[in-house]
């Protein structure tokens, strides 16, 4: 039997931690005069990379700032916050993670968040051990939805696309792992509209429910 693997996103998926980005674009936007409604933003940016929302919102406030200089201080805002505030666990991701490894799964994580900004944060939940691979924005040169953050997991489990799951939240994601052409499993959030089939994808209410389908999927394989 061919050993499983799985592509995880981070944000949104196994943590919810969108609120203290979203804390921090609103403190950094305030410095301009500039607000951004939560609402609308987890419903245009969650899963979009920093600079790429950085990007954006400069763009559209007509902010007198590059977008990278942007995003270095939304980050570093982030970083602040997280110095306090660690995300909350999404309900099921420490069942789906030890569940997936005692299956012997090989597990990458692909996220769109830059590597200082995860690890902490992996550390301090004892998630370190179950990634082969943690492919952050640091890796790549195209952030989601670009098929790219995908690819280099692919590669760094040593598989090829069809091989593999991608556990996904947003549309932005979703499409990553779609255009790398992996089997994707979408854990719907309120406020985010996927596109509507034929795109490929299974969708899922909870992530509590993705575990029963890899076992189901590992008996029929």
């Amino acid at each position: 039997m061919t050993q499983m693997a799985v592509c995880l996103d981070f944000d949104g998926t196994l943590v919810d931690s969108e609120p203290l980005h979203y804390a921090a674009w609103a403190e950094e936007l305030s410095v301009f005069g500039a607000a951004l409604d939560e609402e609308e933003y987890l419903r245009r940016f969650a899963g979009m990379g920093t600079l790429s929302t950085a990007a954006v919102l400069a763009r559209e406030f007509k902010l007198a700032v590059l977008p990278a200089e942007l995003a270095a201080r939304k980050g570093d805002r982030l970083m602040t916050l997280l110095a306090t505030s660690l995300p909350r666990k999404e309900a099921g991701a420490d069942e789906l993670l030890a569940g997936l490894a005692e299956l012997g799964a090989s597990l990458a994580l692909v996220t769109g968040a830059y590597r200082h900004e995860v690890l902490p944060v992996l550390k301090a939940f004892g998630w370190q051990e179950y990634f082969k691979a943690v492919i952050t924005r640091d890796d790549v040169t195209q952030a989601k939805p670009h098929p790219e953050p995908y690819q280099r997991a692919v590669r760094a489990l040593g598989r090829e696309p069809y091989q593999c799951y991608a556990v996904e939240d947003s549309e932005t994601g979703m499409l990553s792992a779609l255009r790398a052409g992996l089997m994707t499993l979408v854990v719907t959030r309120p406020g985010v509209t996927l596109p509507p089939r034929p795109e490929p994808y299974h969708s899922f209410m909870r992530l509590s429910s993705l575990m029963t389908w890899f076992l189901a999927r590992q008996q029929a394989d």
